[in-house]
């Protein structure tokens, strides 16, 4: 039976694999900021590998579930600080619910030929999943992101964040393997090979990718400097939500003392300005008030500013219903200059048509020839070819809501450029 099998060829009893674990959750802290320790992360792969091999599913999904607790309560420990250790918690173990059906599957995937590359596939398939729900997924905690000072990171070039993860997990798939082959019932040489073999080729052609993918020095020795405001919210918890303007007020206020100072010549001026996420929940484009305050701070200090701001998807095409006087001469005689007179029936937005919903694709790619480059670029522009209305005329008349532009059909896009 596929579901329910004996576990005579787990590598030790239950309770030592809860604590394996535990313990492989805990190791995956250690290689996220502020720690670092990026090559665990692979150690933690192949712990809860050695922990489920073997097992019934049922079994593999409670230490799979164990895993992702040991993991997620104290890499999530930071929203306590401002929600409170109930959504904390709830928080976590929602997380870690999807490490229990990760352990169901890799109990079966590793019985499988080539396994450390169906335990990468399932890692893969783990994030996908919770990257995506509920409520949009919650992508916190991925294992590529664990990898930004390690060969493993140029990976990213060629498939993103799930190839890097593809790619630990697959090392960690293969150190699994090479410690499962040593023990002294099954030991064979074959397999001791081919799980070392996935471990050092990993990151060995990681750091061959270095060589083409790495960005060439700036013989110029450009730098620029970013002043990062941080204005806070006005108490703990989820309040904030409710203070929105006192957030916004609150980042303005920063950055205006950022200015006098750098006036004063205590600080020097920099290149641009990094407002956090939230720190605009009043859209600027809707709210008159909350753009007059963000070009407020724009002006006193110089250079941009990159808001972090919610605002709302792409409306239709907006307007008012109208009507235009022309004049005429009593007397029926031409008009020596044109006159007309446009009233206003109602208040603009009165009349709107549906949200535009337009899907463009975008790629590149840069291939580094010693200090020049070659950059290749695509678009495709309205994927879906859709007949969005972008423009409509509200003059009444026999003319009245006669759409005047849409949305210009799908276009392919491709560019070429050389830089020496």
């Amino acid at each position: 039976m596929l579901l329910r099998r004996d576990e005579s060829g787990a590598p030790f009893r239950a309770r030592w694999a809860a604590l394996v674990a535990v313990a492989s959750g805990l190791t995956g802290l250690l290689a996220f900021p502020r720690f670092g320790l990026w090559p665990l992360a692979v150690v933690s792969v192949a712990g809860l590998s050695l922990a489920v091999h073997g097992r019934r599913c049922r079994t593999a999904a409670w230490l799979g579930l164990l895993y992702g607790a040991a993991f997620f309560v104290p890499l999530l420990s930071w929203t306590g600080t401002y929600v409170g250790p109930a959504p904390w918690l709830i928080l976590a173990a929602a997380e870690a619910g999807y490490y229990a059906g990760a352990g169901a599957l890799l109990t079966l995937v590793q019985r499988l030929r080539a396994a450390p590359l169906w335990i990468g596939a399932v890692w893969v398939l783990t994030e996908a999943v919770r990257d995506r729900g509920p409520f949009g997924g919650f992508p916190w905690g991925r294992l590529a992101f664990s990898q930004a000072e390690s060969p493993l990171r140029w990976f990213a070039a060629l498939g993103g964040a799930p190839l890097v993860t593809f790619a630990v997990a697959t090392a960690g798939g293969g150190l699994a393997l090479g410690i499962l082959a040593l023990r002294p019932d099954r030991r064979t040489f074959r397999a001791v090979v081919a799980g070392v073999a996935f471990l050092l080729a990993v990151p060995l052609l990681g750091a061959v990718l270095a060589w083409p993918l790495r960005p060439p020095p700036d013989s110029s020795g450009r730098t620029a400097t970013i002043a990062l405001v941080q204005g806070n919210v006005p108490d703990a918890g989820l309040e904030f939500d409710a203070r929105r303007r006192q957030v916004l007020d609150n980042h303005v206020t920063q950055t205006l003392a950022l200015a006098q100072r750098m006036k004063s010549g205590a600080v020097a001026r920099p290149d641009l300005v990094f407002w956090p996420e939230n720190s605009s929940d009043i859209d600027p484009y809707r709210n008159p008030d909350a753009a007059d305050q963000i070009n407020k701070a724009v002006d006193a200090i110089g250079v941009p500013i990159l808001v972090g701001a919610i605002v709302e998807a792409v409306n239709g095409a907006r307007g008012q219903r109208t009507y235009v006087f022309r004049g005429t001469d009593p007397s029926g005689a031409p008009l020596r200059q044109l006159a007309t007179v446009t009233l206003r029936l109602e208040p603009y937005g009165a009349q709107s048509e549906p949200h535009q919903t337009q899907f463009n694709v975008r790629g590149g790619k840069k291939v580094a020839i010693g200090r020049k480059a070659l950059n290749f670029s695509f678009d495709v522009l309205n994927v879906t070819n859709t007949s969005a209305i972008t423009a409509v005329t509200y003059v009444s008349g026999p003319s009245f809501g006669r759409v005047t532009d849409i949305l210009p059909p799908r276009t392919f896009r491709a560019g070429v450029t050389f830089d020496f």
